[in-house]
């Protein structure tokens, strides 16, 4: 046997070449996706998911409001709707003429109220008269009916109330809301309302009734508003009606 065939043939290596090595063509790195990219696409889904979110809130909104008012209920407020404002007072007016009940009536309006729409939009101001909805039905008897009569005045039926009753409940009601803090984009704001009292008579008519409360809400107003003005006896607010800022607290 030969000296050579008795050594192992080296094996050939692959040629490489120094193409094969190199980083990615033009072409190729275009196709990668940039890290860049990713977070632009992710805030763009954000971003879509928080409109779809805000509609989706507006139209459970809406359809509560629908629900509410065919139940006979202001969507805003959860009060009764004013529409049956007029033929719950008559019933009323029968049920104390019948028993010899007393039968008292508030009108209600936030002072102010346009300045409040004017520095915070209308969803600022849908934001107090929800509230005061809200501490009409938490201060009010299970008894008494509370409406949204138009705007923002509200007005209240109180059964078996008259006499020095009714000026007690409606300045309570008064000094209640005049204390309640409310936040309004990042706000707080504090309301005041007028309170025009009136209490049946045998023989007074529905309209006339509504007229005495609306004269003493006038009344009220005239005075300097934050009070309560009973038809025929005049109570002034426990605090002197005011307006504008204090110690960061926004007054209307």
């Amino acid at each position: 046997m030969a000296v050579h065939d008795s050594i192992p043939r080296a094996q050939a290596l692959p040629t490489s070449s120094p193409s094969a090595s190199a980083s990615p063509s033009v072409s190729e790195r275009s196709s990668q996706p940039c890290p860049g990219d990713d977070v632009t696409a992710a805030r763009e889904q954000l971003r879509q998911l928080r409109a779809a979110l805000a509609a989706a809130e507006a139209r459970a909104s809406a359809l509560q409001q629908q629900l509410a008012r065919r139940r006979g209920r202001d969507g805003l407020t959860s009060l009764i709707s004013g529409r049956h404002f007029h033929a719950q007072l008559e019933l009323e007016m029968q049920r104390a003429r019948r028993y010899g009940d007393e039968l008292g009536l508030l009108l209600i309006d936030i002072d102010h109220f346009r300045l409040c729409n004017e520095r915070f939009g209308r969803s600022g101001g849908d934001k107090a008269l929800a509230r005061l909805g809200r501490l009409l039905r938490e201060e009010l008897r299970q008894v008494d009916l509370a409406f949204r009569y138009g705007g923002e005045e509200f007005a209240v039926i109180l059964p078996r109330c008259g006499g020095a009753a009714l000026p007690r409940l409606a300045q309570r009601l008064r000094r209640r809301i005049a204390a309640t803090e409310l936040i309004i984009d990042g706000q707080p704001v504090r309301l005041t309302v007028s309170i025009g009292a009136a209490v049946h008579r045998q023989g007074l008519a529905a309209e006339r009734f509504i007229r005495e409360a609306d004269r003493a809400l006038c009344r009220a107003k005239a005075l300097g508003r934050n009070r309560v003005v009973v038809a025929g006896v005049e109570l002034r607010s426990a605090a002197p009606a005011s307006s504008g800022r204090t110690h960061g607290l926004l007054r209307f």
